[in-house]
């Protein structure tokens, strides 16, 4: 769970980069055919993001996010 705000982070630049970046390319007619297939896999990382991200656990309401300087304190 100590890799929780990472996940958050990579999900919503990766999420902000495509909606902000890639995304308006086809609405221009501007999206080259070369960049489909990297563009499929940034999309899969985006939904591994997802998956691999602990929502129920963050949603409880009981999270408590340690620094590292007390992260090896019990």
């Amino acid at each position: 769970m100590k890799y929780c705000p990472l996940l958050l982070m990579e999900l919503v630049y990766k999420t902000i980069w495509f909606a902000g970046v890639v995304a308006p390319l086809p609405l221009r007619g501007e999206f080259p055919e070369s960049a489909a297939v990297q563009a499929v896999i940034f999309a899969t990382f985006v939904a591994g993001d997802l998956v691999a991200t602990p929502f129920r656990y963050l949603l409880a309401g009981d999270v408590q996010f340690q620094g590292p300087a007390s992260a090896g304190t019990a």
